[in-house]
């Protein structure tokens, strides 16, 4: 038994994936890009470095990570507990309160409260999934 048209249908099935996959990888960096401007909104601001740090990055197989890369992201996101600091590479602390210079040789630090900004941006895109990402588009 031979099946005729059958190499012709392979190259037909790989095209059609080949375009499948290019609309998903469009709609996938859409709804990254969404989740990464609501993350950056949402982001408190001091000196303006958290937010200018969460950035898209395209990964391996049409991955894209959307990420906090200032080292502190982390604990704006879920606050910190109350800790000691103390001095790693000398034998005080120097810091200003109220304008007077103090010295301490450790600080009781009260911890800070989570200022979420990273799981909100995820929750919106979440919900904005359906409206970008219409599997019967991207099959057509």
């Amino acid at each position: 038994m031979k099946i005729l048209g059958l190499s012709e249908f392979r190259r037909s099935l790989k095209l059609l994936k080949t375009e499948v996959r290019a609309r998903v990888d469009l709609r996938l960096t859409a709804l990254a890009a969404l989740m990464a401007d609501k993350a950056r909104e949402l982001a408190p601001v001091e000196t303006g470095k958290l937010r200018e740090n969460i950035k898209l990055r395209k990964e391996h197989r049409g991955r894209i990570a959307v990420i906090a890369e200032a080292p502190y992201s982390g604990f704006v996101e879920f606050g910190t507990r109350p800790h000691e600091i103390r001095p790693r590479h000398k034998k005080v602390l120097r810091f200003e309160i109220n304008g007077k210079i103090v010295f301490a040789t450790r600080v009781y630090h009260p911890g800070t409260s989570p200022k979420p900004f990273f799981r909100p941006a995820l929750e919106d895109a979440v919900e904005k999934l359906p409206e970008i990402f219409n599997i019967w588009e991207v099959i057509e």
